[in-house]
């Protein structure tokens, strides 16, 4: 049996007409630092996209879609951008199937794809107006970081009050990615924040995108059990104005716009064809229409709309669709979150280390509490459960309740048999005092190291020339120098003057003359 694999990425193209197609979007993302020009034909990019718990279930599920057909099979593996994931995951299958003996062959679509790729592949209808999509005449950014991104740095506001802060400086777009910011990239944000966030700060700065996708987004914001407040730092038009209108609270920062339009498109086709995405766009903006009225009240929207009007802050605000002009207080240092853009030199694909910042929550512009009573449940994600399982020695399948019994059981470790707990402050004292022994100990040896060397001077055993010498020898090898020491002669060098005794009184000179004469008799000379 044959079977083919191809690999792609839905941000360039829709899935191959194959027998089976494998969605792997699901699969935890990876680390790509130091790895910008490598794809999943690396070993190293194959290894850490397999160590997913994910990977290999989808390993196992294609290799039995493939084995289990009757005749050739062919399949298709998708990721975001065809690159990493979907590549390591086919290189795999097919390893696995070659050993099983089959024939196959692999085509791996989009693996050397650009941004600029997209508008070839896409069909034309799907593109937008430009071949960028809503990032319009301008080139798309190679950091997800440059337009979207969630403070990580905890700072402890006076109310104990947490706030997360999430940027949203780009275009809407449900392809993700370079694209723009979805639906999904939200999500992951959210799924982080723990449930000690009790306001939600939505910084914006977007030229708008698809409205369906917006409206995704705020039902998403809206679903949170935090307060949601929209702060507008740049420009929030079309698709992005339905999002700052629909939150909570809407804050436009001085010198800001927004920009409301009706919904356009365009499509070819049939007079029938054309009158339906007529309709379509009508059933869109009755949509955004009942959002705005929902935060403003009812006005001539229609005419509002068609005429595409740009409301500087202070009209934005009377007209309704914000509350108030304010400058609100950034902090904290940021995290890339969202699809993995494989050019970003710093880019962490993974966001299972989303922290949250804790500032001073902004005044609302009303009184009474602005929360609005929503409901949350926010789960473990698949990486924390797995980083869990790891660390408390766990099977793979293991559950949030074996999880938590684990963590209830986990005790501190007992202190071993002989060993002894002992307070810090005693334990200080302890080395004090070793080392004031450790010191008197040494001037003692150097006090007898001394006395060795300069009774043997004094016994004339060497001279005192060497003095220096026997310290440096009885210093390295006290018992060697001490038995060499002791085994050197006596008055080897002269230590008695001339004219006295052996207890230095002075000899008379009849004395001499008589010890002397004497020595004479003995046959003994004495020198002068």
């Amino acid at each position: 049996m044959s079977v083919r694999v191809q690999t792609f990425g839905y941000s360039f193209r829709d899935a191959p007409d194959t027998d089976v197609v494998a969605d792997v979007r699901d699969i935890p993302g990876i680390v790509v630092n130091g790895h910008e020009d490598s794809n999943g034909l690396d070993p190293d990019v194959q290894d850490s996209v397999m160590g997913s718990t994910r990977a290999q279930e989808w390993r196992d599920e294609l290799v039995a879609e493939a084995t289990e057909r009757d005749g050739d099979a062919s399949l298709a593996i998708g990721c975001s951008q065809g690159r990493h994931r979907s590549v390591a995951l086919a290189e795999v299958v097919a390893a696995a199937l070659r050993e099983d003996g089959h024939v196959v062959t692999t085509d791996h679509l989009d693996i050397d794809a650009s941004p600029a790729d997209t508008a070839a592949h896409r069909p034309g209808g799907r593109m937008g107006k430009h071949e960028n999509r809503y990032w319009g005449d301008r080139t798309p950014p190679k950091t997800k970081a440059e337009f979207f991104n969630a403070v990580t740095t905890p700072v402890t506001g006076e109310a104990g009050v947490e706030v997360a802060t999430i940027r949203m400086y780009g275009p809407i777009d449900s392809y993700g990615g370079w694209w723009g910011i979805s639906t999904s990239d939200i999500g992951e944000v959210l799924d982080q924040l723990p449930d000690s966030v009790e306001t939600i700060i939505l910084r914006l700065n977007s030229p708008g995108g698809e409205v369906s996708e917006a409206v995704a987004i705020l039902n998403m914001l809206r679903a949170h059990k935090a307060s949601i407040v929209a702060v507008v730092d740049g420009l929030a038009a079309s698709a992005a104005s339905v999002i700052a209108v629909g939150c909570d609270e809407t804050v436009m920062s001085p010198g800001t716009q927004m920009m409301i339009h009706s919904p356009w498109s365009f499509a070819m086709g049939n007079a029938t064809d054309l009158r339906k995405v007529a309709s379509t766009l009508d059933s869109f903006e009755a949509t955004i229409v009942e959002i705005y009225a929902g935060k403003a009240g009812e006005k001539d929207w229609a005419a509002l709309l068609a005429e595409e009007t740009w409301l500087p802050a202070k009209d934005a605000v009377e007209l309704g669709l914000a509350d108030r002009v304010a400058v609100i207080p950034d902090a904290g240092e940021t995290a890339t979150v969202g699809d993995d853009i494989d050019d970003d030199e710093d880019l962490v694909e993974d966001v299972a280390h989303l922290r949250v910042a804790a500032t001073l929550t902004p005044a609302a512009s009303a009184p009474g509490d602005p929360h609005t009573g929503k409901e949350t449940a926010v789960a473990f994600s698949t990486d924390q459960l797995n980083t869990m399982r790891a660390s408390l020695g766990l099977a793979d399948d293991a559950d949030e309740t074996a999880i938590l019994a684990a963590v209830a059981a986990r005790r501190a470790p007992a202190v071993p048999e002989g060993v002894e707990m002992i307070d810090a402050t005693a334990l200080d004292e302890l080395r004090a005092q070793a080392r004031a022994g450790v010191e008197a100990r040494e001037q003692q040896i150097t006090e007898q190291r001394e006395r060795l060397v300069d009774g043997a001077i004094a016994k004339g055993k060497f001279a005192a020339a060497r003095r220096d010498h026997f310290l440096a020898l009885h210093k390295a090898d006290p018992e060697g120098t001490t038995a060499i020491i002791n085994s050197l002669a006596e008055n080897t060098i002269p230590v008695a003057e001339l004219g006295f005794d052996a207890d230095g009184e002075t000899v008379k000179a009849s004395e001499d003359v008589a010890y002397a004469a004497a020595a004479s008799r003995l046959g003994i000379t004495i020198g002068a």
